[in-house]
């Protein structure tokens, strides 16, 4: 009988380390996936987006981008339709992107960021990106975030840039869906082969917190 008490003082011991063990290895799993949230944002390619209907032959995708057929740039062979008048139409293209939950969209911060990679090549190019929440109550929809390209500095090539703003805990996928509208801009001659060079190749979602 003594035998028998010892070996099962020795098998509650061991079933209590085992079980302290595995709550110790959860926990710690736990801490290391709340740790890293941050680098869990959502991202997508410029190229994954759902053209809407009306302008489906109006862009290109290519790799990771989606933009306008390519034409001329500014160079000096065509840069005199800078000073002639010459007759320039506006071509738009709008294109929406689905945001999913992400572990950083939650647990990430304060502040929530929309960053874009784009080209945007002067005053013939536009980019327009709305974050917008819908509620799935009453379908109202409110726009979050907007990150315009003509806030910032013309380039002929890529460039990242973003916007940001104080989110708090609005963000909910349980009473509201998410997406991002982009409206491509681009102004150019039914003439000559010149006009503006707008494209998209990143866009990503990030919450954050402001370093004072």
């Amino acid at each position: 009988m003594k035998f028998q008490r010892s070996h099962t003082k020795i098998l509650n011991c061991f079933l209590s380390l085992a079980l302290l063990l595995t709550a110790t290895l959860a926990n710690t799993s736990t801490a290391r996936a709340d740790d890293f949230a941050w680098l869990k944002a959502w991202t997508t390619v410029g190229s994954a987006g759902t053209i809407d209907e009306a302008d489906t032959g109006k862009v290109v995708l290519s790799g990771s981008t989606i933009a306008f057929p390519e034409i001329l740039p500014p160079t000096k062979d065509n840069t005199f339709s800078q000073f002639l008048p010459l007759p320039l139409e506006t071509v738009t293209a709008t294109v929406r992107y689905n945001v999913v939950a992400t572990d950083n969209l939650f647990d990430g911060g304060s502040h929530l960021g929309l960053r874009s990679r784009f080209r945007d090549d002067g005053n013939n190019a536009q980019i327009i990106l709305r974050l917008i929440e819908v509620n799935i109550e009453t379908g109202a929809s409110t726009v979050l975030l907007t990150l315009d390209t003509n806030n910032f500095a013309s380039s002929v090539g890529y460039q990242a840039q973003s916007v940001s703003t104080f989110i708090g805990n609005r963000i909910s996928f349980l009473e509201n869906a998410y997406f991002i509208e982009a409206t491509m801009i681009q102004k150019k001659s039914p003439i000559v082969a010149f006009g503006g060079r707008p494209a998209i190749s990143v866009i990503q979602l990030n919450r954050f917190t402001p370093i004072l």
